[in-house]
């Protein structure tokens, strides 16, 4: 658990130097660019203002459920291979748990402050997919334990059904990932 609380603490230092560098590029970059020999005209009409906290939140939450996805599979590849034992697993996708569950948490907290319907429907499809890959990651636990077909098999399922829904928040293709 001491490790697990480092790890946290270098990652919340990351994570704050990454968030502070992702907000001042999202300020910069919003700036308009104005010379003297340009004429500033008003707009025909008022863009609807974008919510910047909400833009990073969503950003770094569907980075986060890529990697989180990407760590399954390495983890999975490293049990095909008899690389880690199911203990090993176990520990590993138990912290899957331990960094989700608080995220999933704020989301929800999140939903009930006021926010465009697009918004909330985003946020919950979000919250959704921590739920897919926590069942991901409790299946890849069940097949380290006992690697029989059917554990494979709900493993596979559960994989291709969490990334056809990453895929979709990030707009990528998707192709199945189970022949």
């Amino acid at each position: 658990m001491t490790r697990l609380l480092v790890v946290a603490s270098l990652f919340n230092t990351r994570l704050a130097r990454w968030m502070a560098l992702g907000l001042l590029t999202l300020v910069l970059g919003t700036l308009p660019a104005v010379t003297r020999s340009q004429e500033i005209k008003p707009a025909s009409k008022p863009a609807a203002p974008l919510d910047t906290k909400l833009q990073l939140i969503g950003s770094l939450a569907s980075s986060h459920v890529y990697t989180t996805f990407g760590y399954i599979g390495v983890v999975a590849d490293n049990v095909q291979q008899d690389l880690y034992t199911p203990d090993d697993v176990d520990r590993l996708m138990k912290e899957i748990t331990v960094i989700s569950d608080p995220l999933i948490k704020q989301l929800v907290a999140l939903q009930k402050s006021e926010m465009t319907a697009e918004d909330a429907k985003a946020v919950q499809e979000i919250i959704e997919i921590y739920g897919l890959l926590t069942q991901e990651s409790e299946s890849l636990r069940t097949y380290a334990k006992d690697k029989t077909k059917p554990h494979g098999d709900e493993f596979n399922r559960r994989r291709a059904e969490a990334w056809t829904r990453v895929a979709k928040l990030l707009d990528i293709p998707s192709k199945p990932l189970v022949p």
